[in-house]
């Protein structure tokens, strides 16, 4: 990095913002909730509040890779260098924009690059799938926090098939989505939803016919290794 440029935190924090917007994050809090940032950070770094250091803009680099959107640090830290794209980045590319970061964080990347792929893929195949990360551990054993499952909503047609304890992804008339266990019950579009973890932290663990406003049985898993050397 070349460390003779000045940086101008106002405009440092405006390309944060162009970053984020371009990959897909109008709102601040989704970003910081999907990238585990705080967004009192965030919010401060794109006001030019604070400064952004190099941990900073490596941290926002590596979040944005991990969904396929490539820039340089130099970028956002001195408006110079590789301008946030789509790319297909191939190993020897992380190394050189990473060149300090340990063995563990680029498995990590490059785990994340293949996960990206994997769900365009899917979504190319698929267009009306829906596809979520598990985000609490009322499925534990079979899908932890952080996996990611994807499914293919039923239609109309299909919307009164009897489904026996079938894993899928639902979505409540709050539009809330999440995975459950689901049931059938004698009522048309009527189901019984549960967890499967006896320990989880999920409250109600059970819910009785409820109506859902979608049902994905999951077709899609992936599982997501970190620390592999722990």
């Amino acid at each position: 990095m070349n460390k003779n440029y000045n940086i101008n935190y106002k405009e440092c924090g405006n390309r944060i913002k162009q970053a984020r917007i371009l990959a897909g994050f109008v709102n601040k809090k989704d970003f910081c909730l999907r990238y585990n940032i705080s967004i009192n950070t965030l919010q401060s770094w794109e006001l030019g509040r604070t400064p952004l250091t190099k941990k900073g803009a490596r941290r926002i680099c590596e979040a944005l890779l991990s969904d396929g959107f490539y820039c340089s640090i130099e970028w956002l830290l001195y408006g110079v260098g590789h301008p946030p794209s789509v790319q297909n980045i191939v190993s020897n590319m992380i190394h050189e924009l990473f060149d300090d970061i340990d063995l563990q964080q680029k498995i990590n990347i490059e785990d994340e690059m293949s996960l990206f792929k994997e769900k365009e893929c899917f979504k190319s195949l698929h267009p009306k799938a829906i596809i979520m990360v598990i985000t609490d551990d009322g499925m534990e054993p079979f899908y932890k926090i952080g996996d990611y499952v994807a499914g293919i909503p039923l239609d109309d047609s299909m919307i009164n098939i009897k489904l026996h304890n079938k894993h899928c992804i639902i979505r409540t008339h709050d539009d809330i989505l999440l995975v459950r266990s689901i049931q059938s019950t004698n009522k048309d579009g009527i189901y019984n939803i549960c967890t499967l973890n006896p320990a989880t932290t999920v409250f109600p663990v059970f819910i009785n016919e409820v109506k859902l406003s979608e049902i994905a049985p999951i077709i899609w898993y992936r599982k997501i290794y970190k620390n592999v050397f722990s």
